[in-house]
């Protein structure tokens, strides 16, 4: 009986000093006391459930935030509590491990990139020729013979795009998108040492036209979709953003706001894009950014191609995953139609669009015993 109550004691204290800790550092970007802000945050911790660091990345140490502005957030704690009673904790892996999603995927006939081999030691593999390369010497007649002139390579568990890399085959040497050149036995030894976890090979996927009119980017660049399905067994999209990548990012991971990237939320009902944001430079939150920084073409209104296309897929794909009732799909929007990138079962709240408040309520429409 003690130990929890030590452990929620534990917690408390923690909490109040993460929460003095960064008002301290917001105290001179809102000119506010270090006190004033702590007063401040500590019940909007409390009640939403947010860490102190949270909670200043998100802006709401701002004296001049309403409660309105507030409720459009919500906390990782929060949404996955929520998470975890919708979805079995059990099956993570269905989602998460990217060998198991793809073959079920294929196994579904679920729309996902070609998968060429999966690699998880030197004799545990699987490629699509149901071969078992065994040594160095069987890898590299693989990759010099088997592969296409471009493909990707990802860990079989990671996030936020780690280790994601895209070979091109030029002179019968691959290049990375560093520009460094390797021979085929030099892509193996990157696979061997490198991904100790496991691998994937599979295609590389392009951009729709629309897309490359907008970024001028070649990398890929997906669209979120977040399905939630009722008791009925229909699927809902509830949430919807489009990430675009800036710069000279090879990814569109966000990261907070913190990679440079910018994301766009999508209007549900036509597929057109609204509050295109980034991180602010100067204090913490986001802010609009109404151009993309590469082209000066207008992100806000921009319709996304395939968008019904897209909706529909994630929908059919969501009812096959069942008894996992929520998902967060990444998907690509090719030239050749939709494509499921992923599928994320402990999807992060998108607090960057401000509109949390909506997709818990159309959450609580569905599951109205939720907490």
């Amino acid at each position: 009986m003690l130990a929890p109550m030590r452990r929620r004691l534990r917690e408390k204290v923690q909490m109040m000093v993460s929460i003095a800790r960064y008002a301290r550092q917001a105290s001179p970007t809102y000119r506010a006391s270090t006190v004033a802000l702590l007063a401040r945050a500590v019940p909007i911790c409390r009640k939403h459930q947010f860490t102190g660091e949270e909670a200043f990345r998100l802006g709401l140490f701002d004296p001049n935030l309403r409660t309105d502005d507030v409720n459009r957030y919500c906390s990782r704690k929060r949404m996955t509590k929520i998470q975890r009673s919708l979805n079995p904790p059990s099956l993570a892996p269905w989602l998460r491990n990217k060998a198991i999603f793809y073959r079920f995927c294929l196994a579904q006939s679920i729309p996902v990139p070609a998968l060429y081999a999966l690699g998880f030691g030197r004799t545990q593999a699987w490629t699509y020729r149901g071969e078992i390369p065994a040594d160095t010497e069987e890898w590299v007649a693989f990759i010099e013979r088997d592969l296409p002139a471009e493909f990707v390579v990802k860990p079989i568990e990671a996030a936020f795009g780690q280790d994601v890399r895209l070979f091109r085959r030029q002179n019968g040497r691959f290049t990375d998108p560093g520009g460094q050149e390797l021979t085929a036995a030099a892509v193996w030894q990157c696979l061997r040492d490198c991904y100790r976890g496991g691998f994937l090979i599979q295609s590389r996927l392009y951009n729709h036209p629309r897309l490359v009119e907008l970024t001028a980017v070649e990398y890929l660049q997906t669209v979120r979709l977040t399905t939630l399905v009722g008791a009925d067994q229909q699927a809902h999209v509830i949430h919807s953003h489009a990430k675009l990548i800036t710069g000279s990012n090879v990814t569109d991971n966000f990261h907070g706001g913190l990679s440079g990237n910018l994301q766009a939320r999508v209007d549900l009902h036509n597929g057109r894009l609204i509050r295109p944001v980034t991180a602010s430079a100067n204090v913490p939150g986001y802010v609009l950014l109404h151009q993309h920084p590469n082209t000066g073409r207008d992100i806000q209104g921009f319709q996304l191609p395939l968008w019904d296309q897209a909706r529909a897929l994630v929908c059919q794909a969501a009812v096959q995953f069942l008894p996992v009732r929520t998902i967060g799909w990444d998907v690509a929007l090719t030239p050749t139609g939709p494509v499921i990138v992923e599928g994320n079962i402990w999807w992060d709240p998108s607090n960057q669009h401000q509109n949390l408040d909506t997709v818990l309520q159309a959450i609580r429409v569905l599951y109205p015993s939720l907490p």
